[in-house]
């Protein structure tokens, strides 16, 4: 019996340090829009003439500095990097939006980590459409 509990503690280790180091990266809707709204519009948070991206890592393991690509479609895209983000914290960039992107209204995609460098449980949260209206 004590070896198969030795066993079991041995194979136990390994993954409990495996799920202690996550990364899980997500753009998140601006401050104050209802819990689980996802729609494009909630994704529009500006700050004069950038789009403020917000970031979250909700995995326990710091999040090596990555990238932020805004395809704004016709308008071309604009890529920020992303300071190191904290496990289970929120940060947020400046991106810059193109001139003419209003038309009468701005719609892109926010795309985190658009390279993949950064190894998470789930690639397919990682991507948002956006749209502010003009």
């Amino acid at each position: 019996m004590k070896q198969i509990l030795n066993l079991a503690l041995i194979a136990f280790i390994p993954l409990m340090l495996t799920n202690c180091s996550i990364t899980e990266l997500l753009p998140l809707p601006r401050p104050g829009v209802e819990e689980g709204r996802t729609d494009a519009d909630a994704f529009c948070n500006r700050d004069g003439n950038n789009l403020v991206v917000r970031v979250s890592n909700t995995g326990p393991k710091d999040s090596p500095p990555t990238k932020v690509l805004v395809d704004f479609f016709i308008f071309g895209t604009q890529t920020v990097m992303t300071p190191v983000i904290p496990g289970q914290s929120v940060i947020e960039v400046n991106v810059p939006i193109p001139a003419g992107c209003f038309n009468p209204d701005c719609n892109y995609k926010i795309k985190i980590d658009p390279d993949n460098q950064i190894e998470e449980p789930r690639e397919d949260n990682n991507d948002r459409d956006g749209i502010c209206i003009g």
